[in-house]
């Protein structure tokens, strides 16, 4: 269980470095990422629940995504 956490906050990462460029953002919303995060604020570990949050964060710099969050109820999972 503690080694599926860890990969789980470690792709989080991942992908948080990723979206730090066009490229990696754009292909990231594409990839319906806004909702693999919002999927990941719910489980159980808090360090999972954080990588998710820092990646939501960056995504809502698109405004699409921010749409996509306040139409999945991100907000109040924050």
């Amino acid at each position: 269980w503690t080694r599926n956490i860890q990969k789980r906050s470690f792709h989080l990462q991942l992908l948080l470095a990723c979206i730090k460029n066009e490229t990696g953002l754009t292909q990231a919303l594409d990839a319906d990422a806004v909702s693999a995060c919002i999927g990941n604020l719910k489980h159980a570990s808090t360090l999972v629940r954080t990588a998710a949050a820092s990646c939501l964060g960056f995504l809502a710099f698109a405004d699409s995504a921010k749409v996509a969050a306040i139409q999945e109820d991100a907000v109040s999972l924050l």
